[in-house]
């Protein structure tokens, strides 16, 4: 082979491989051309998307919201075997329903209502107290009042803060809030119109976001003897 035909050939091979960058350098500028959007636009709506479902998970999520219900025991006696506060007042000391919440979710909630629900009633002539015994101090503090009958239904109870507070100082007053993963504590003084044997159920209404949610509390007994008219038997 000639040195012509050798220095053809090598101009040859390097045309060709300047084709090939120059084909290789235009599909990589075609490339970013057509797709340089997308590479922009794809991450954003996958964000957008992620953010979309799970702020939609977040809205549809049950609520944590938590509620222990106890009676505060004046004095306490027998009955079938159970044991059971017994009130005499509507006073100083009357019924009282204490409930503490716990609230576990990411926003605050609002307390909106109490509603105390009788479940059963028993005259005091259809049962008998065994082994009455006194229980504990009076508490100095009640937030909400409720007055009951009787009558198995649903009654409302008045928000009427504190005894530090006064009923006109509560008026504008609409809902208590709780902050997320914080506790707050509501006491309900109970006010029945007839002795007898009480079963109820407490109920509290709450905000969740744009909401409302209810949690009901275990149902509860108690005695109401204002007049001291009970039945009492004394083990020997």
């Amino acid at each position: 082979m000639g040195k012509r035909e050798k220095r053809n050939k090598k101009k040859n091979e390097k045309n060709k491989n300047d084709m090939k960058q120059k084909t290789l350098a235009e599909r990589a500028r075609s490339f970013f051309k057509n797709y340089f959007w997308i590479l922009i636009i794809v991450p954003v709506m996958i964000e957008l998307l992620k953010g979309g479902i799970l702020s939609a998970i977040e809205d549809h999520k049950p609520s944590r919201f938590f509620m222990i219900a106890d009676l505060h025991s004046y004095s306490l006696g027998d009955v079938d075997n159970e044991r059971i506060p017994i009130y005499t007042s509507n006073e100083e000391a009357c019924t009282l329903l204490e409930l503490s919440v716990s609230n576990g979710n990411k926003v605050t909630v609002d307390i909106k209502n109490i509603i105390i629900e009788v479940m059963d009633y028993k005259d005091l002539n259809a049962f008998v107290v065994k082994n009455p015994v006194g229980g504990a101090d009076l508490k100095e503090i009640f937030t909400w009042e409720c007055s009951i009958s009787p009558e198995k239904q649903k009654y409302n109870s008045t928000f009427t803060g504190t005894k530090q507070n006064s009923t006109e100082e509560m008026s504008d007053i609409n809902y208590v809030a709780i902050s997320p993963d914080d506790t707050g504590e509501f006491d309900v003084k109970i006010y029945p119109d007839t002795p007898g044997l009480y079963e109820i159920k407490a109920t509290m209404e709450y905000t969740y976001k744009d909401r409302v949610e209810k949690k009901d509390s275990e149902n509860k007994k108690f005695i109401f003897d204002p007049n001291h008219e009970l039945r009492i038997e004394n083990d020997d």
